[in-house]
């Protein structure tokens, strides 16, 4: 951040040749070396250290702005993986399972499936630690019990959990997991106007910046919840629930346009916007809540509002792929990623 070192070591030589190693892990984006006067330096080195995960996925196209992005990223998501998936390998080296759900579905791309096992931790970690009021939150530690209510639905649904079992086929984990995510499902309430009502948690928090739809998110993540917890609830031996789950969707499929598409604007919006939100109309595609007769205008919000953070930007770019568009797709990300 510009003040300076943010790790330091210090050796003091003796006589004739020596080595040595710091244990303390260092990342940054440079290493400052100060040789005092009568030593003379045989080589320097680093050693690189993370999760024992292999590139395997490759991925190459006719453009080198892509290519590169495709390169830098995954040695991101590397970086991002030692004892657990990290927020960042400088300032927070914790579970943010925001960030897990993202970096998660990464690794099925990128790395070889020794990589599962530190998602089966993930997932183990954030359950084992669910309170008795049925709340998750992440990054568990004695000293931090705040839920971000959005990332916890994003974490048990479509893009958490059931991606990790959709590419593991590791059902074990799944029927492990299951009991906290009917817990925390439980906690959210249906409103009179048949969406899901807005829980702020410790943390009210949909995206990082500004103009963020916390409605439209909670409704696209809830019912992206639900929809994976039915296969969930029926492979762990309680097709029982998958009733209440239905009935839930059922109310949200059958309000959701009502409540936030602007008819004569042609996007969907809160009330508590004036501005369109490109999170909320990205999410409302993902979550299949959105239909054909409602790309056009979602697909005009996409081109004007850049709003979303690159936590919420993948499922714009997703979105814009599932509206068949993917031309634009490309060009926004090489728009928002290029600097």
């Amino acid at each position: 951040f510009g003040d300076g070192p943010s790790v330091r070591s210090e050796y003091i030589t003796t006589d004739g040749e020596q080595e040595f190693e710091t244990l303390a892990w260092m990342s940054g984006n440079s290493v400052k070396y100060t040789i005092p006067a009568g030593v003379e330096i045989i080589s320097l080195k680093y050693r690189e250290i993370g999760y024992p995960s292999k590139f395997s996925g490759n991925f190459t196209s006719n453009d080198n702005f892509y290519n590169k992005l495709w390169e830098m990223a995954r040695r991101t998501l590397y970086i991002n993986m030692y004892d657990n998936f990290m927020d960042c390998p400088d300032r927070e080296r914790t579970l943010w399972w925001g960030d897990v759900v993202n970096q998660s579905g990464e690794t099925f791309y990128t790395l070889d499936t020794v990589a599962n096992g530190l998602i089966r931790k993930s997932i183990t970690a954030l359950t084992d630690w669910q309170r008795d009021d049925y709340t998750l939150f992440s990054p568990t530690s004695t000293k931090w019990s705040s839920e971000l209510p959005q990332q916890m639905l994003a974490s048990i649904g479509q893009y958490g959990f059931w991606n990790y079992f959709m590419n593991t086929n590791d059902s074990s984990t799944i029927r492990n997991a299951y009991p906290a995510v009917k817990k925390y499902l439980s906690i959210w309430n249906m409103g009179s106007n048949g969406v899901v009502q807005h829980r702020t948690g410790a943390w009210d928090w949909g995206d990082w910046g500004s103009n963020i739809d916390i409605d439209i998110l909670d409704n696209t993540w809830y019912y992206l919840a639900l929809k994976s917890a039915i296969p969930m609830a029926t492979m762990s031996g309680f097709a029982q629930d998958t009733t209440t789950y239905r009935i839930r969707m059922k109310s949200i499929e059958n309000n959701f346009v009502k409540v936030f598409w602007k008819d004569t604007e042609k996007h969907f919006r809160s009330s508590s916007l004036t501005i369109p939100d490109d999170s909320g109309n990205a999410m409302a595609v993902i979550a299949g809540l959105a239909k054909p007769e409602h790309y056009n205008g979602i697909i005009k919000v996409l081109k004007e509002r850049t709003f979303a953070s690159p936590y919420i930007e993948k499922y714009v770019l997703e979105a814009l792929c599932k509206m068949n568009a993917d031309t634009l797709s490309l060009a926004r990300m090489k728009n928002r990623y290029s600097n």
